[in-house]
């Protein structure tokens, strides 16, 4: 059960992630909010691996 959780919140994040790659890459002209969207992926990234080691 706690794998089936673990792969959730990895596919929600990656979905999460390449959605605002996608949206940025093709509605922004500027840099800013490219490194805006990499700062949050870096730390919904961080946020869902120290979940997934506190559960195991």
């Amino acid at each position: 059960m706690k794998t089936l959780k673990h792969n959730f919140h990895l596919v929600i994040t990656l979905c999460l992630a390449f959605f605002l790659i996608f949206y940025l890459f093709f509605f922004a002209e500027t840099y800013l909010p490219f490194l805006a969207s990499v700062a949050i992926i870096a730390v919904a990234i961080l946020v869902v691996s120290t979940r997934n080691s506190d559960e195991i």
